[in-house]
């Protein structure tokens, strides 16, 4: 693409991680209420949404691929109980088209 001034840098992240269940609890449907408040899965996945942001906000990686293990790296030191996590990141790009001279309709 050629150089511009107004490019915008878009993505839609999502990430996926497995985690190891509490040993102390079998996994069952009865044990789900006690395994969700042990694991404390909202904070969980405010950690995970925090180290995404951070990591794209200060990171200097040369490449989407570092981007993505940096992330990945950062989430399994801040939550020990994930033991694996996987992301996608795939480019959006928005294009600048003249429309000057067509006639559009917009409905709103």
């Amino acid at each position: 693409m050629a150089e511009v001034a107004d490019r915008i840098f878009s993505t839609s992240v999502t990430a996926q991680y497995d985690i190891t269940l509490p040993p102390n609890l079998p996994l069952s449907v009865d044990n789900l209420p006690a395994i969700a408040k042990q694991l404390n899965f909202p904070s969980m996945q405010e950690t995970v949404r925090t180290d995404i942001l951070e990591v794209f906000a200060e990171d200097e990686s040369a490449s989407v691929q570092a981007t993505l293990y940096n992330t990945l790296q950062k989430v399994l030191k801040d939550l020990p109980d994930v033991k694996e996590g996987s992301m996608s990141l795939p480019n959006k790009h928005y294009m600048y088209v003249n429309t000057n001279g067509l006639e559009l309709m917009v409905v709103l």
